[in-house]
């Protein structure tokens, strides 16, 4: 490649580069990136994944067989937390749910653009 080409491509790879950069950012494909989301009750995966052992499919129930996995029901959660923790301020919260036979009004975290799909079941699946 010539001397003269080359100084006529790096243009054109920085325009290539600005069109993704801006393209990605009006998306809303990062909108959700670094934001905290109130929710109704503290949630963290950790003390049941890892320390609990519990695979995903015990709260996840749909995650092998639908695109969206869906979110644990509230007598999944009391299924446990009758005897772990039941004293626990956010458990009793989830408690108050139950006794009202009422869903976790949880608020959505990630959300990606309507043309992208990602279907959990294939991930998992996959192991």
């Amino acid at each position: 490649m010539t001397v003269k080409k080359k100084w006529t491509v790096i243009p054109g790879f920085l325009a290539l580069a600005a069109a993704a950069t801006l393209l990605s950012a009006y998306s809303g494909a990062s909108s959700s990136q670094g934001k905290l989301v109130e929710q109704p009750v503290k949630f963290v995966h950790a003390p049941h994944v890892a320390k609990a052992g519990m695979n995903c499919l015990y709260c996840h129930s749909a995650a092998n067989k639908a695109p969206d996995p869906g979110n644990a029901s509230v007598s999944t959660c009391m299924g446990c937390h009758t005897l772990v923790k039941p004293q626990s301020a956010e458990i009793k919260k989830i408690a108050a749910y139950y006794q009202k036979g009422q869903p976790i009004p949880w608020n959505r975290v990630h959300k990606v653009p309507d043309y992208v799909q990602f279907p959990h079941m294939r991930h998992v699946n996959a192991g």
